[in-house]
């Protein structure tokens, strides 16, 4: 048994990342058995429909649609947001005002910016990237 300090994580899908949704679920589990004690962290997954806890993390994963308000209202928590945003892009198959909202987004600089190429490059930048 050990103590630690539990930060909740949010995770929201738009759909179309649900694999990234998973990953993402499994690595802060594995992260949690690998690091939890050693850091006094833990990470607590939250559902993506749960209104009655505030996240203290934000994990957006990003392809050809963004709810921008969800991110935006994300980052007025002053949670700590993580915007992963797939390299591939089918600019063909997305609106254009989504498109230069996800552009907008990528520039953005009250929240961690980074991009991967594939669900399984989108594990590995993760497991990178959470460190708390």
């Amino acid at each position: 048994m050990f103590t630690s300090k539990v930060y909740t994580v949010s995770i929201p899908s738009s759909g179309i990342v649900l694999e990234e949704e998973r990953i993402a679920r499994e690595v802060i589990s594995r992260w949690n058995v690998e690091n939890g004690e050693r850091t006094g962290v833990v990470l607590l997954p939250i559902p993506s429909d749960c209104k009655d806890v505030t996240p203290d993390i934000f994990i957006f994963t990003i392809d050809n649609y963004v709810e921008i308000a969800k991110v935006e209202a994300a980052i007025t928590t002053g949670a700590r947001v993580f915007l992963f945003f797939r390299k591939y892009h089918d600019a063909g198959n997305t609106i254009s005002t989504e498109l230069k909202a996800i552009q907008d987004l990528m520039r953005c600089t009250k929240a961690t910016c980074v991009d991967y190429n594939s669900p399984s490059d989108f594990k590995q930048v993760l497991i990178q990237t959470i460190e708390i």
